[in-house]
């Protein structure tokens, strides 16, 4: 039997909320978690089935998240809880 709206918005919000969560508190702790250096040069924009995407507008922050990449994904996971399999890096507005 179909379910009504007002039965389904909770959990469609719970559902989203825990979703973006982890994102969020990667935004929230970049610098931290990434340095000074690499957090004004980078952004955490979008976290998808363990993904997480970052956007650069320095060819050498690219080339540092790339290098630091295995420490840099412990760290992002031991931050947010999450399992964050790999990182891809692309220029984009930071």
């Amino acid at each position: 039997m179909p379910k009504a709206i007002g039965e389904l918005i909770p959990g469609v919000i719970r559902n989203a909320t825990t979703k973006h969560q982890a994102l969020f508190q990667l935004q929230r702790h970049w610098k931290s978690l990434v340095g000074t250096r690499l957090a004004a040069h980078t952004k955490a924009v979008s976290l998808r089935q363990g993904i997480l995407r970052v956007h650069t507008d320095d060819p050498g922050a690219n080339f540092l998240l790339s290098l630091e990449k295995p420490k840099l994904l412990q760290r992002l996971r031991e931050a947010t809880g999450c399992q964050i399999s790999d990182m891809v890096v692309r220029a984009g507005e930071v």
